[in-house]
């Protein structure tokens, strides 16, 4: 999970709303920038877009792409915007 918002704290946000639903947190961190208006769940493999999808439902923003992760260490890399912190 990297904070694209450059609102602190939204690692507890994001928390609260993937560990319910199953997910776990492995690693979060900062975006290189904090100018993401949108959320972007990036899902590292075609297997990993049902999950990308989940997330987003549970998340109640972003869009979900396929691409290369920023972590290595999830199939599933959240860019989190403004748009789940301005709610």
């Amino acid at each position: 999970m990297l904070n694209g918002s450059g609102v602190p704290g939204v690692g507890e946000l994001v928390a609260s709303k993937l560990v319910p639903g199953g997910f776990r947190i492995v690693a979060s961190g900062n975006a290189q920038t904090f100018d993401h208006q949108s959320t972007e769940i990036v899902a590292t493999t075609a297997q990993a877009e049902t999950q990308a999808d989940q997330v987003r439902g549970l998340l109640g923003v972003g869009t979900v792409v396929l691409g290369a992760g920023s972590s290595g260490l999830a199939d599933i890399t959240i860019v989190v915007g403004r748009d789940l912190t301005a709610g």
